[in-house]
């Protein structure tokens, strides 16, 4: 085999077609050998798209180094790629399920003190874990990642760790500021992380 020719077929959907172009570098990662990674370059996009899965067939070039030996791909091996297709520096990234949908809206709740606080946001950009907050959150902020779901704006929060126990001091923990019939226990822990 041919080494210094290995490739890797990528299927990309045709709606990220405009974003890919021949000499892009792209990320590899072996599936089952994730050790097994580097930097390959788009070699060639198919001038057609297939009409039963909507996608395009992309070739990746792999460089030399990163074919056959011990750390090396092999023909026939799966790999996983990634090709970077834009760059936004210094805008909020969140966890996406720290994201609260109302109707046509997306919120997110920020630890402002012991008070949960809603700020309606607009998003761009994601991948699998992760969403761009494009505006309404500062970057830094104490997103709520956990316990969030049918919250109150100004509802008395407590910060806790992974496994639910109490971080920082522990005060009451009640109900919002709001009148409300439904009086359940009135608790809401709620998981931080900082918009980054």
């Amino acid at each position: 085999t041919d080494f210094d020719t290995l490739v890797a077929r990528v299927y990309v959907p045709e709606r990220e077609l405009d974003r890919i172009a021949v000499g892009q570098a792209a990320d590899i990662i072996g599936k089952a050998a994730q050790d097994r990674r580097g930097i390959g370059e788009v070699k060639r996009i198919a001038p057609v798209v297939d009409a039963t899965t909507g996608t395009v067939k992309v070739t990746i070039g792999l460089p030399a180094e990163l074919a056959g030996g011990a750390k090396g791909f092999l023909p026939g091996m799966y790999a996983e790629v990634t090709m970077t297709t834009e760059v936004h520096e210094n805008v909020p990234l969140v966890p996406k399920p720290a994201l609260v949908h109302e109707e046509e809206q997306t919120f997110v709740f920020v630890a402002e003190g012991d008070r949960a606080k809603k700020l309606l946001i607009e998003t761009s950009l994601a991948n699998d874990d992760f969403i761009e907050v494009s505006k309404g959150l500062e970057a830094g902020a104490r997103v709520l990642v956990a316990g969030q779901a049918g919250l109150k704006d100004g509802a008395l929060i407590m910060e806790v760790d992974a496994k639910g126990k109490p971080i920082g001091a522990v005060g009451p923990v009640g109900e919002s500021g709001e009148e409300s019939s439904d009086k359940s226990d009135g608790k809401a822990a709620a998981g931080v992380a900082k918009a980054g």
